[in-house]
């Protein structure tokens, strides 16, 4: 019986290494602490030697995983002409820094639709032509074409990840006929990605603000996306300062419960300083804004589930490019003057440095600290599920068991 014990307990290892191996294999960064540098056109000469400075510092720190964010209209400004000279620039200029890229591509922007001029109606960005929807087959085969395009590319560069959308809430808010649309042109843009390569994780981002307050949309868009996708600031729904340790971990936790055992990326992650030169009109200051990044970080820390975040943004945005951004439209859109004052703060301060002269915050060493302790390994390996785990402890036991009784 000797030999027939063994070779049973090689055939149930054999088994639990099939479970294990492909369980695990995919192309997801396990340790990335990112950001993104910002939108703004140019910068004080001071300023910009310190984006660079304090970019090299976190690369030389471990930092490992960046972000390339682009709309569909930029990436085909005419049906079936690609511009793709920017995209490919920015995913060299990341990859040749040994950063993986996370891609984003808005075919939905927080408000509206991102797509191609002849994809949209004509008298509003919130609607298509010809009243269609957003997996109608012209526009589903549109996306797949451009898809084509920018899978290879991303291939070519490391990227790991693709979003196909940026805060869908804000738009199925008001526009709720747009919701089973977007989750089918999920749904099928995702399988046509994996086509082209199965490795490459595909998803759409959600507002984690949206989700606090009580839309039933995400469950959908969760449950065909290959990974979680939150943008997560330390802000209130009326855009208060809000970033307390309990917080954190609530609101973590409830984002790891939504992703029902699936991986957790926050595509942006802020939180605002707050004005020196005057009151924060958020409440909002320097110090609140290390200690929320620690307080994520230290949660992340102790999560498995936990692959990626990118820091919104290095720098302060400048305060021209919100008010003719973001300002305006919630002035014509009826919302208060206070309530366009804290937004615009919010954006204005919510740099790791400073607009006005590249000086540090608070929060850049925290930044740093982490980025140091994940490591900037870059690993394949995910995480069992719970019940390949449960299998492979039951497995285990009951060899030993059946060794010692053979």
């Amino acid at each position: 019986m000797q030999w027939q014990g063994k070779l049973f307990c090689c055939a149930v290892m054999a088994m639990v290494l099939l479970i294990y191996t492909g369980t695990l294999r995919a192309n997801v960064s396990t340790l990335p602490l990112g950001l993104i540098i910002g939108f703004n056109a140019s910068h004080p000469v001071a300023t910009e030697q310190s984006i660079t400075q304090h970019w090299h510092q976190a690369i030389n720190a471990g930092m490992r995983s960046g972000r390339v964010q682009m709309d569909w209209y930029a990436l085909e400004p005419q049906p079936g002409v690609y511009h793709l000279q920017e995209l490919t620039s920015q995913l060299k200029w990341l990859s040749d820094a040994g950063v993986q890229p996370f891609l984003l591509i808005s075919t939905v922007a927080s408000e509206g639709f991102s797509l191609p001029a002849d994809l949209l109606d004509s008298h509003s960005s919130t609607g298509l032509f010809e009243g269609r929807h957003l997996d109608d087959p012209i526009i589903q085969a549109r996306f797949n074409q451009l898809m084509d395009q920018v899978v290879p590319l991303l291939v070519a560069h490391q990227g790991w990840a693709i979003s196909i959308g940026n805060e869908p809430g804000n738009l199925l808010e008001h526009q709720p006929q747009h919701e089973t649309p977007m989750v089918n042109f999920l749904r099928n843009a995702r399988e046509h990605i994996h086509q082209l390569n199965e490795q490459m994780a595909v998803t759409m981002t959600l507002a984690y603000f949206n989700v606090e307050l009580g839309y039933n949309f995400h469950r959908q868009i969760l449950q065909y996306s290959d990974f979680a996708c939150f943008n997560y600031y330390a802000t209130t729904g009326d855009v208060f300062f809000d970033g307390t340790k309990d917080i954190v971990e609530q609101e973590i936790d409830h984002m790891l419960t939504l992703a029902e055992g699936k991986l957790l990326v926050l595509q942006e992650l802020g939180a605002a300083a707050g004005f020196t030169d005057k009151p924060s009109a958020m409440q909002a200051n320097e110090q609140k804004q290390a200690v929320f990044f620690e307080h994520v970080f230290d949660k992340l820390n102790r999560e498995a589930r936990f692959r990626a975040a990118y820091i919104f943004q290095m720098v302060d945005w400048d305060p021209q490019l919100v008010d003719s951004y973001y300002t305006q439209a919630l002035l014509a859109e009826g919302l208060s003057v206070d309530f366009a004052t804290r937004f615009a703060e919010s954006l204005e301060t919510t740099g790791l440095i400073k607009l006005s002269n590249g000086g540090e915050r608070a929060a850049w060493p925290v930044f740093i600290k982490w980025v140091q302790t994940y490591g900037g390994v870059i690993k394949e390996d995910l995480p069992l599920p719970l019940w390949s785990q449960q299998l492979l402890i039951m497995s285990l036991i009951f060899i030993a068991i059946f060794r010692r009784n053979v």
